[in-house]
């Protein structure tokens, strides 16, 4: 995926500290993901239907999406959240997003 043409992925760039509040206002007005067509915050039940947020950053570069089966409300179709990219009992997986420095 990193070194894939530009055409077959979206490159989401670092805030001005790696955490997921300043990734998020890095990226926030990047249209056409989901992430600023459906949130207003990068934390909490903040998505479109009360779903949950939380944006990626280097330590947890994988950017599923929908949720986990035991996330009650908070999951669901404009659901986003950040992982390892590890295997998850709860969740399936397919690379989205990872975040690099």
């Amino acid at each position: 995926i990193i070194n894939a043409e530009s055409k077959y992925k979206d490159v989401y760039i670092v805030g001005s500290s790696d955490t997921g509040s300043n990734n998020y206002e890095a990226n926030k007005n990047k249209y056409g993901d989901a992430i600023y067509e459906t949130s207003s915050s990068y934390v909490s039940s903040n998505s479109w239907n009360i779903d949950y947020s939380y944006m990626p950053n280097s330590s947890n570069p994988s950017f599923p999406r929908g949720g986990y089966y035991n996330d009650g409300t908070d999951a669901g179709a404009f659901n986003f959240s950040y992982s390892h990219g590890g295997a998850n009992l709860s969740s399936s997986f397919r690379p989205a997003v990872i975040v690099t420095k």
